[in-house]
């Protein structure tokens, strides 16, 4: 039987935690080896750091090396979604609680039971040092309640491992 399920699970993609993982755990009632919850692309492909939240300007990120520049088509759709309004408002969530998007993001992915494990890219020591503090961080109902208010706004904007993103 399979070990685990691995799929793409994020702020801005979440339906998996309605629909696959209670169908998955009634399955698994009583399973002395229950299947485990892989969660990758925490961030959403990079868009949950909030990089691409900034105007084209000040980005921090060269466009042609960005994962929006890097792959045709990418970015349109990103755009062409409610994605980045979802974006917009997980920015102040993550001030508020003074921590980084990419700390909210990988903090929320690191609060649900069901997942067993998150997996985390990173292309710097800078961005593995912080991926790495966000599972440090106690998640409190506070968190859940302000996390949980953007959803409803914005229910799974944006899915990144469609053809096309969304």
């Amino acid at each position: 039987p399979p070990a685990c399920v691995q799929n793409a699970y994020s702020l801005l993609q979440r339906a998996d935690e309605f629909t696959l993982i209670p169908e998955a755990m009634a399955l698994d009632e009583g399973d002395k080896d229950p299947i485990s919850y892989v969660a990758y692309s925490p961030l959403s492909g990079g868009v949950l750091t909030g990089k691409y939240a900034l105007p084209p300007s000040k980005s921090r990120v060269p466009k042609k090396r960005s994962r929006l520049g890097l792959i045709r088509g990418y970015e349109e759709s990103f755009k062409a979604t409610r994605g980045p309004a979802a974006v917009a408002a997980y920015l102040p969530v993550a001030a508020r609680f003074q921590l980084t998007p990419t700390q909210l993001a990988i903090a929320h992915c690191n609060s649900r039971e069901f997942i067993t494990s998150t997996v985390i890219g990173a292309t710097s020591m800078g961005q593995l040092a912080e991926d790495l503090t966000a599972f440090q961080v106690a998640w409190t109902p506070e968190m859940e309640e302000a996390v949980l208010e953007v959803y409803n706004k914005f229910p799974d904007p944006w899915r990144v491992q469609v053809r096309g993103g969304g």
